[in-house]
């Protein structure tokens, strides 16, 4: 049994062989540069892909925007709980 592979993997298409290239390439899923298939090398490209960090971004501020969003929702639960708490009549 192996290493678990790496999940910066999993934004390259597989490695093939290149004609006249003796180490194996991929290519990214964002910006299709081709990159030696070596996990060093995988993780700086991605540091540096405009494309992947755009839609990491744009990831984040989505998650971000339904935190919010969420937040917003709880505290209208709880200012409705309130105001329900002081109509209550039985007190």
């Amino acid at each position: 049994m192996g290493r678990s592979k790496d999940p910066c993997w999993d934004e390259f298409r597989d490695p093939v062989a290149k004609e006249g290239l003796i180490v194996l390439q991929s290519s990214c899923k964002h910006c299709a540069h081709s990159i030696p298939a070596n996990t060093t090398k995988l993780k700086f490209h991605l540091a540096i892909c405009a494309k992947f960090k755009a839609k990491m971004l744009q990831k984040m501020n989505s998650s971000k925007r339904n935190i919010e969003e969420c937040v917003f929702e709880l505290e209208a639960k709880k200012s409705k709980t309130a105001w329900y708490d002081s109509m209550n009549l039985n007190e």
